[in-house]
């Protein structure tokens, strides 16, 4: 799936396929569904903030990498510093992170459908 997202004032097209939870973890060295449920699990605290956004950009990247040549450090630093106080930002990312994952494992047929 393919979607396009406005982030910061700069546009970025996100896709997501089978490829993404490989590179993910070529490029992280951790699973991509592990660190997704993992911030589920995240309290309130300063190092879990941390560690939810630090999973955000990192699926943020993997999505977006098919569309550049940039490095995660590079990629970073495209962001200003205050993009981590602007909720709407934040929010706007996760909900269209979480579109392009929006597929479900059919448990009975073990297809993936669209939900």
């Amino acid at each position: 799936m393919e979607k396009q997202v406005s982030i910061s004032g700069r546009e970025y097209r996100l896709k997501s396929s089978l490829y993404s939870i490989i590179s993910y973890k070529n490029t992280f060295g951790s699973e991509l569904f592990s660190d997704i449920s993992g911030i589920d699990k995240l309290g309130n605290g300063n190092d879990d903030v941390s560690k939810v956004i630090d999973t955000i950009f990192r699926i943020f990247y993997i999505l977006h990498k098919p569309f550049t040549s940039k490095s995660y450090d590079d990629f970073l630093n495209e962001f200003d510093f205050d993009i981590l106080s602007n909720q709407e930002e934040l929010t706007k990312l996760s909900q269209v992170i979480a579109e392009v994952f929006s597929t479900t494992k059919n448990v009975v047929g073990g297809s993936i459908e669209k939900r």
